[in-house]
């Protein structure tokens, strides 16, 4: 986990590189969706329906 403090970090590097896209003339910039996929450490229902909430 990365912490409070390495995600600040990583929406900060994303803020700059999106404003530096936008300045350039025939850039273009899109979505990258986080696609991992996660599973729950067992199979009860308590712990699978915190696993479908991430």
């Amino acid at each position: 986990m990365l912490g409070q403090q390495g995600n600040h970090n990583m929406m900060v590097a994303q803020a700059r590189v999106m404003k530096m896209c936008h300045e350039m003339t025939e850039a273009k910039i899109g979505p990258a969706p986080n696609i991992a996929l996660s599973y729950a450490a067992s199979t009860k229902t308590r712990r699978c329906n915190c696993c479908s909430k991430l």
